[in-house]
């Protein structure tokens, strides 16, 4: 599974690979395999990237042809605290 906009995300924010390496808590040579399609993080690391580029994990992966409006962002970020909440 290739991470198909992760480098846009990645790069809309200003970052390095070694910049979102550590955001990520992984090393750049795993980050760098990620982008590249070479390797794929786990479910709670492609979460981790969602919630942090404000996106789901189906438009990281390429599944969704639109990023979404600032509003779809905000509901999606306060879905996904709710969830977080209710899963603690």
């Amino acid at each position: 599974m290739e991470l198909t906009n992760l480098r846009t995300l990645r790069k809309s924010k200003g970052l390095t690979q070694s910049q979102a390496a550590a955001i990520f808590g992984v090393s750049v040579k795993s980050y760098n395999a990620w982008e590249m399609g070479d390797f794929q993080p786990n479910i709670s690391k492609l979460i981790q990237i969602a919630d942090y580029f404000g996106t789901t994990i189906d438009y990281i992966v390429g599944r969704s042809l639109k990023d979404f409006s600032p509003e779809e962002k905000q509901i999606l970020q306060m879905a996904a605290k709710i969830i977080q909440e209710k899963v603690k």
